[in-house]
């Protein structure tokens, strides 16, 4: 609260901070005191953990086939699919039956990678 008296407009949250709900409650309490208009003039930045997600909302139909699977066999790699799901398990069976065409291949290619880790950790400077 003290932060939007003085004047801050833009807050950092996330669960691992433990801070989201006295964000909120201080949004509330500037909207009560008249400090703010609307939450609009507050900008929150917030943070979700991979493992706290949660499938959204979408009114396109699922696509069920495994098709990033599917592009990784085409460029040789062996890849290691993961899934408790039965029917999932299922269908990454049936990508050796069709294959994805050059131009789906480079679009697929065009799409960002990231790691997590770097993986810089696992070196040792000095050694092999």
């Amino acid at each position: 609260m003290d932060a939007v008296e003085v004047g801050y407009h833009h807050f950092d949250t996330a669960a691992f901070y433990q801070s989201e709900q006295a964000i909120g409650r201080a949004v509330v309490q500037a909207l009560e005191r008249g400090l703010i208009k609307s939450r609009d003039e507050i900008f929150i930045t917030s943070k979700l953990w991979c493992t706290d997600a949660s499938q959204s909302y979408s009114p396109c139909p699922q696509h069920h086939t495994p098709i990033i699977l599917r592009s990784i066999i085409q460029q040789g790699p062996s890849a290691v699919p993961r899934s408790f799901n039965k029917e999932r398990m299922k269908q990454n069976l049936e990508i050796f039956d069709w294959e994805l065409g050059e131009d789906e291949m480079n679009k697929i290619n065009q799409i960002p990678h990231r790691r997590l880790y770097a993986g810089d950790f696992f070196v040792y400077e000095v050694g092999p």
